[in-house]
């Protein structure tokens, strides 16, 4: 995780959350800071209360996937299961090589 938590910010750091969530309804990018913002703490919660990485990995991408239709309603199901797994495979690939050092 911590390969995760030093992500490079972007071009969002002086909004707070509510204002990126509102920002993100039409800017994927502003989706993605906040993604960044919050998925190493996603992630420690869902493994601290499961206790097995897998689970918790999927439990981080079924919040961030409904974090996103939560955020932009008029996207495609498609549209937002493919940005999901494409968010994670990131995640899953940072965390397997910081677990792998």
């Amino acid at each position: 995780m911590t390969t995760l938590m030093t992500i490079p910010k972007t071009q969002y750091p002086s909004l707070d959350d509510s204002r990126l969530a509102q920002q993100a309804r039409a800017d994927p990018e502003a989706f993605a800071e906040l993604y960044r913002r919050h998925v190493a703490s996603i992630y420690r919660y869902h493994l601290a209360h499961m206790g097995d990485v897998k689970d918790a990995e999927d439990l981080t991408s079924q919040t961030c996937i409904a974090a996103l239709e939560g955020i932009r309603p008029a996207y495609g199901v498609v549209l937002i299961l493919l940005i999901g797994v494409f968010l994670i495979s990131q995640v899953a690939g940072k965390i397997s090589s910081a677990t792998n050092k």
